[in-house]
């Protein structure tokens, strides 16, 4: 379900409004999960951070989504608003409620070679969403598992989408690629067993 800040709020935001730093190693992961055996802990919300962040080698898991006040959503466990100066790379992102990565108003983190597992029971979970002049470079990632479609662009959205496994999709928009208004970059990517085309473009000139 939703959480909204307007009273009940009951998920948690890691706010990042200048700099993260969060570096393991192959082997030794930091691991950024719930507390205890039940429920989901919210999300990584990097919120107009100029500062140069770092997430590698982390296991993250049990986060969620939110809706702040307003309607304003951020469907990924690791969300991004106004914010560049980030990369996110050799992380394992499974076992969420929401979706893996969604980059919202001039968000162009660097997003490499990372295992994106969804497998979510509700409908329209994706592995990351780019909206609204957001063009992150996607590279060397393996998103599996969605919901909805792996990798979706909207509104001026014109990310790199650069040698992924993209995979396994289900639902009635189980694209591997979706492109609506926007004009992404796509090369040497492999698209395979997702519930409807593998590249799917309206409005578009990838």
């Amino acid at each position: 379900s939703g959480h909204n800040e307007d009273g009940g709020f009951d998920m948690g935001i890691i706010d990042i409004r200048g700099k993260l730093v969060a570096d393991g190693t192959s082997g030794n992961e930091i691991t950024f999960t719930r507390d205890g055996s039940t429920g989901n802990w919210g999300i990584l919300f990097f919120n107009s951070s100029t500062t140069t962040s770092s997430i590698s080698y982390c296991n993250i898991e049990y986060g969620s989504y939110i809706i702040l006040t307003g309607n304003i959503y951020y469907g990924g466990v690791i969300s991004f608003y106004q914010t560049n100066s980030a990369t996110i790379e050799n992380c394992n992102i499974s076992n969420n409620a929401g979706s893996g990565f969604y980059c919202n108003i001039n968000s162009s983190p660097n997003i490499y070679n990372n295992d994106i597992d969804i497998s979510v029971s509700s409908s329209g979970e994706r592995g990351i969403t780019c909206v609204d002049n957001s063009s992150p470079n996607i590279v060397g990632n393996t998103i599996s598992n969605s919901t909805s479609r792996g990798i979706a662009c909207y509104t001026n959205s014109n990310p790199l989408i650069n040698r992924n496994t993209v995979k396994n999709a289900t639902g009635n928009f189980g694209h591997g690629i979706y492109c609506s208004s926007s004009t992404p970059t796509i090369t040497n990517n492999l698209i395979f067993g997702n519930s409807k085309s593998g590249v799917y473009c309206e409005s578009s000139s990838p």
